[in-house]
């Protein structure tokens, strides 16, 4: 997986942690951020949940904000995913400087 997503062309999905061992979905996610490649990361729900309708959004969010914490969740990732789907983003997710 590493390999892969060091391609300049290749982006890489963080999402739906519960289809697997929480350890492994962690270790994975956690491969990708040791590796410094965050900036071609975005995250997915996987929404609707299907086999997996106990799940709500909310707590998917949540894992994901553990484990890029919710700095990099809020800025990067929103970043990432406007540059892959060629979004314009409404309001800058880099905050002006003050004076």
């Amino acid at each position: 997986m590493l390999d892969l997503a060091r391609l300049a062309h290749v982006w890489v999905k963080v999402s739906a942690h519960y289809r697997s061992s929480a350890e492994q979905a962690e270790a994975r996610a956690r491969d990708l951020l040791d590796a410094r490649l965050t900036d071609r990361l975005v995250f997915g729900s996987d929404w609707p949940f299907t086999q997996h309708e106990n799940r709500d959004y909310a707590s998917v969010v949540a894992w994901a904000r553990r484990i890029v914490s919710a700095r990099e969740f809020d800025e990067r990732l929103t970043r990432n995913a406007a540059e892959l789907f060629q979004i314009e983003l409404a309001v800058p997710t880099d905050p002006a400087p003050t004076s």
